[in-house]
């Protein structure tokens, strides 16, 4: 009996013949590109939360409105908050009544602080403001008696000044 290795023909491949080293480059340059798209998606959804500290104003024009400009990066971008709730008797659960945010940069010194408390599903529940006056200030909530479990995290603006 032949060994099968000494009669087996070469097999002709249906993939078409490339140069030594392009078909290598090509996928170099797709996995650098996906690499780079997917650092770029990270480094928007990050973006997408944190301190906002900067102002676009845009002026009213026949009940319609459009503008641009040019911003840049306001006074901190990133702080800490802390919410120690309280078992309040009365309402039978535990509220929190003020926001601590920690780490703000002294050049906010003077300006507005607004935190948005957020739930689960991202819509604000409770605001409070106040004006910037150290590195640490205190918030209190405008509607105090909201449950501390419906807290899921913060929104924080440091701006010049109040907008209605």
């Amino acid at each position: 009996m032949d060994n099968f290795l000494d009669t087996a023909q070469p097999r002709k491949s249906s993939l078409p013949q490339v140069e030594k080293g392009v078909l290598m480059s090509s996928i170099t340059r797709t996995r650098k590109v996906q690499a780079a798209v997917a650092i770029s998606a990270v480094a928007v959804g990050v973006g997408a939360y944190g301190v906002y500290a900067t102002t676009l104003g845009v002026t009213e024009n026949s009940g319609f409105s459009a503008g641009s400009n040019s911003l840049t990066a306001g006074c901190d971008d990133s702080v800490s908050t802390d919410m120690f709730p309280k078992w309040a008797g009365a309402d039978n659960k535990w509220v929190a009544t003020t926001v601590t945010v920690s780490g703000i940069a002294p050049a906010c010194s003077g300006k507005t602080i607004i935190v948005h408390a957020l739930d689960a599903d991202k819509t604000i529940i409770n605001t409070g403001t106040n004006t910037v006056a150290g590195v640490t200030d205190e918030i209190t909530w405008n509607t105090p008696h909201v449950s501390a479990n419906d807290y899921k995290s913060f929104a924080v603006i440091i701006q010049s000044a109040a907008t209605s």
